[in-house]
């Protein structure tokens, strides 16, 4: 587990790559298990999300702690699921990063300036995260969000480090499950917003023109879905295979001054086997050493 310290100080977390990708698995895996319904996680679900969170990271990521940083997450998203509907405008897979040519971006840029980090930032885990918050490029179901529910999240402060939360902020004044959706007043806006928000809902129109049929969406949708499920599943197995392989090691350093360089590879050898590997690691004392020299064939220690 983490320290508290590394990462809350003076009522502020910050926020670290690891803490993301955990978060965000987590949310998907309530979205998997049906527990997010317009836009909401149940409560179920979010117990389920804080209790795993903080079995990593410490108590202090309380709930309220964890919808900031949604709302954080879902504002980045919705910035950068807009840029990627922009025309001329495309996507590298492996950097997750919005890509054109240094001119789009340059004239983008003059008109939106509040969009500048995202020439060089990357978002990394962007199609765990339309699962979560819609894609406004999908259709059918899969698209969460209408046009005027993106727009207030779409104002970004490049100068705001959105890695670190204020846990003081209250995510929801109104609604607890809203996420910060509430109407904003065209009034009190800037004429910098203004314009993001008119792009961002020339862009909307425009796909809708030429998106594609229900069915077919929702094609898109499951198989994106299937694959998103299927890293997941990937990582985890990759962490506890990984975390095997640590276990055997030191369990056989335990007994290293029994065995001599030979036997000690001959045993890394036979522990390959994963099957073999949990019934080394789950023998104890006396009974994992005379296990492992019988399964190697050497008797001399008996």
């Amino acid at each position: 587990m983490e320290s508290e310290s590394s990462s809350v100080a003076n009522g502020r977390t910050t926020w670290t790559p690891p803490m993301d990708q955990l978060f965000i698995e987590l949310m998907v895996e309530q979205v998997v298990g049906k527990q997010l319904l317009d836009g909401q996680f149940s409560k179920i679900a979010w117990v389920s999300i804080v209790t795993k969170f903080k079995e990593s990271f410490g108590p202090s990521f309380n709930k309220e702690v964890l919808k900031n940083r949604m709302k954080t997450l879902k504002k980045n998203f919705n910035v950068v699921s807009s840029l990627r509907g922009q025309s001329g405008f495309g996507w590298n897979d492996e950097k997750e990063i919005v890509t054109t040519p240094d001119v789009v971006w340059s004239n983008h840029i003059e008109k939106h300036p509040e969009c500048k980090q995202w020439r060089t930032r990357s978002l990394p885990q962007y199609n765990e995260l339309a699962m979560i918050f819609g894609d406004s490029r999908a259709t059918g179901k899969y698209s969460r969000f209408r046009d005027d529910n993106n727009r207030d999240n779409n104002e970004v402060d490049e100068d705001r480090d959105d890695n670190t939360e204020d846990q003081n902020e209250n995510p929801e004044d109104h609604n607890e499950n809203t996420y910060g959706n509430g109407n904003v007043s065209d009034d009190n806006t800037s004429e910098p917003q203004k314009n993001m928000r008119t792009s961002i809902g020339s862009s909307s129109r425009s796909f809708r023109k030429t998106k594609k049929s229900t069915g077919e969406g929702m094609v898109e949708a499951i198989s994106l879905m299937a694959s998103v499920v299927n890293n997941i599943a990937t990582k985890k197995e990759e962490n506890r295979n990984s975390s095997l392989e640590k276990s055997v090691v030191v369990a056989l350093e335990e007994i290293v001054p029994e065995l001599d360089d030979f036997l000690f590879m001959q045993g890394l050898e036979l522990l390959e086997d994963e099957k073999k590997a949990k019934i080394f690691i789950a023998l104890s004392g006396d009974r994992r050493r005379r296990w492992l020299l019988s399964k190697i064939n050497y008797s001399d220690y008996y």
